[in-house]
């Protein structure tokens, strides 16, 4: 006797303990795809197949998953149209509530046929007045609601590798060309990516759903395979939703096979000679010493140490485009998205507050883009990754500017202890930041011993150019010390950071006391004394020194010579300078000197006129600033202080600088490291 598959959904459900009511051609089961106090699985029996629905609403695959079935086994056998054609695949399209409206039938050879149910478990093979609805209609309208990314493709195999890519996507029936405007109303509210098949009739379609979609005022971009004719190829290639490129107008079919030229066009060889030329422009730094311009940064410290209120401090500092951070000279303003997985509102405006910045300043803020606590998919996953580039892109953040995640393990969900999140965060996410040439500063929290870096799994090290590791002075709570755990970049630095709080009650970071710095800017002063040319070399320069009797520490000479390399670093006039303190020291003396009681100094420059960059702007409106959140346990960063504005709910705005014409400075440049007058050209 010949097996229906109404027997066969049966028996499945039987082996598997599902209790079932009912008889002869309608049963009720207990779903096997969720945990069913009810029997909510319905299976009547057609005249060639079974019809399976469960009422609670589990997709009619996760079921036949369960009971380790495919839709072939719904059918009685494989059907023939007497053409020698059998159907191979079936796609249901659902209204909004889940019930079947038609299907889309395949056959092999290659065609397809719509029906829809007769009423009396049979088919109808012409749809007639139904409406044709989008594939995968309930899923599309949770992601509209939820303003997710729903991705539209050209046919139901395409939606399936999509989905199986862990996203949301759709398609019209019928093909290209037969795009409906209730489709687009169905996708309102979503962020819609509209991949193209890399052919001709392709591409007009996705140019038409762009068109219809742009015109409703629905979020979309319009991206094809990067290999492959459909996106089904693409996932196959083993390249992620990810790798999807731009449509180029001017490629109207796909390369043929064999067409070397066409893949020399998408894997370009590197142009070394422009690599090694002279003219190439040096590494930009968005901190000297510290973060470079483009690469993978994690800011590595125990919990409650002030990390995200310190990166925070100079983040707002680069996205101004102050003169220094904590003595650490500042190039260029540059746009800053931070995303703060972590803090409250509350929490944000006592730091803001703290920091000596009020709704005064935020006019200097446009290029701080703050994301607060954002449904943002995970950034080990390819949604996630496409969600953050889709960020990214509408904040108009470009190559060179800085993206902080604070912190890790908020953006991601797989364990941080598996090697695998870390390896997924890259692929999805980390390497087209990194593409995009953009500074990616991550925090972390150490393990048990902080000198070892970040706690969890070591591949956490895999993917970052450089670990900068944050600790405290336990007998000196104001006093952090960052140094470099891992770094694959050269020239980055260990610097001593205090916390300072001014008469007004605002936090400011400063390298106060910081004896390795002191030991530079007495190299600095020794190079200028001997009038030692600023291209002359490391070795050159300490032999010149030491034929001079004076005696400079090497670790600090080689971090001057750097410095006066770059026009950023200004030196005073000799005139001006102090003797230098080292002078005639011992060449192997400790870079650990005492310099608590010395002037602060910027970043490899000395002070000027006896007066240090933090003193020189202490009654400015902007502060760049440190401390960890308020009401913090014993152990942990000091509070922040009750400055001005929590005092009064207001803050003076500071006197402008006055310029030797006599002028207020309303509008100042930074040049050479100084407040100038743009109508004199003089210096204030």
């Amino acid at each position: 006797m010949t097996t229906t598959a109404y027997d066969r959904v049966l028996d499945k459900l039987t082996a598997n303990g599902a209790r079932t009511t009912g008889n002869g051609r309608s049963r009720m089961a207990q779903c096997p795809a969720h945990d069913d106090g009810h029997a909510s699985l319905s299976l009547t029996q057609g005249d060639d197949r079974v019809l399976v629905k469960c009422q609670a609403g589990c997709d009619t695959d996760e079921v036949l998953a369960a009971l380790d079935l495919t839709r072939a086994d719904l059918f009685d056998q494989a059907r023939s149209n007497g053409n020698g054609r059998q159907i191979v695949a079936t796609y249901d399209y659902l209204d909004q509530s889940g019930e079947l409206l038609f299907q889309v039938v395949r056959f092999e050879p290659k065609d397809f046929r719509q029906r829809k149910p007769d009423g009396a478990g049979g088919w109808v093979w012409k749809l007639g007045g139904t409406l044709r609805v989008l594939y995968r209609l309930p899923q599309v309208l949770a992601a509209a609601k939820a303003g997710q990314t729903v991705y539209v493709v050209e046919g139901e195999k395409d939606a399936h590798a999509v989905e199986k890519a862990g996203a949301v996507a759709t398609c019209n029936s019928g093909g290209a060309g037969k795009w409906k405007p209730h489709h687009t109303t169905a996708l309102a509210g979503a962020k819609v990516i509209v991949v193209a098949d890399r052919d001709t009739p392709g591409r007009a379609h996705a140019r038409d759903v762009v068109a219809s979609l742009h015109k409703a005022g629905i979020s979309v971009r319009l991206l094809e395979p990067a290999t492959g004719k459909d996106v089904s190829d693409h996932l196959a290639a083993g390249l992620a939703l990810t790798d999807l490129a731009p449509v180029a107008d001017e490629v109207d079919e796909l390369a043929p096979e064999g067409d070397l030229d066409a893949v020399r066009a998408r894997f370009p060889r590197l142009n070394i000679a422009a690599l090694l030329s002279a003219d190439r422009p040096p590494r930009e730094w968005v901190l000297p010493g510290l973060i470079p311009a483009g690469a993978a940064v994690a800011l590595i410290a125990p919990a409650g140490t002030g990390k995200s209120l310190l990166l925070l401090s100079a983040m707002i500092g680069v996205a101004r485009g102050d003169r220094a951070f904590a003595g650490l000279p500042i190039p260029r303003a540059r746009r800053v998205v931070l995303v703060d997985m972590e803090n409250t509102e509350d929490d944000l405006a006592d730091r803001l507050l703290a920091l000596g910045i009020t709704a005064a300043d935020v006019v200097d803020l446009e290029n701080l883009v703050i994301i607060h606590l954002p449904p943002l998919a995970p950034l080990d996953t390819e949604v996630g990754g496409l969600e953050f580039g889709a960020l990214i892109d509408a904040y108009a953040i470009q190559a060179g500017d800085v993206v902080v995640l604070d912190s890790l393990q908020r953006v991601v969900k797989g364990p941080e202890n598996d090697s695998d999140t870390l390896r997924a965060f890259y692929r999805c996410t980390g390497m087209a930041l990194k593409k995009r040439g953009l500074a990616v500063v991550r925090t972390d929290n150490t393990g048990k011993e902080p000198d070892k870096g970040a706690r969890g799994t070591s591949g956490k090290r895999d993917d970052v150019d450089i670990e900068l590791i944050l600790t405290r002075d336990a007998d000196h709570p104001d006093r952090l010390r960052i140094k470099p755990g891992k770094s694959r970049l050269p020239d980055i630095i260990s610097v001593l950071i205090n916390r300072d709080v001014d008469d007004d009650g605002h936090l400011s970071f400063t390298t106060a006391g910081d004896p390795f710095r002191a030991l530079v800017g007495d190299a600095h002063r020794v190079l200028e004394l001997l009038n030692i040319a600023v291209e002359t070399g490391e070795r050159k320069a300490a032999e010149t020194i030491k034929a001079s009797g004076q005696n400079v520490v090497r670790a600090a000479l080689r971090v001057a010579i750097k410095e006066r390399k770059n026009p950023l670093w200004t030196v005073s006039e000799i005139s001006e300078m102090p003797t230098p303190s080292t002078h005639g020291a011992p060449s192997g003396a400790e870079v650990e000197t005492d310099r608590a009681e010395q002037s602060r100094r910027t970043y490899g420059a000395p002070p000027e006129n006896g007066e240090s960059e933090h003193e020189n702007r202490a009654e400015q409106s902007r502060r760049t600033v440190c401390a960890d959140d308020a009401g913090a346990p014993a152990d942990s960063a000091p509070p922040l202080p009750l400055s001005k504005e929590r005092r009064a709910g207001a803050r003076d705005l500071p006197d402008p600088l006055i310029c030797p014409c006599g002028k207020p400075i309303s509008d100042q440049r930074v040049w050479a490291g100084k407040e100038q007058c743009v109508d004199c050209e003089a210096v204030a």
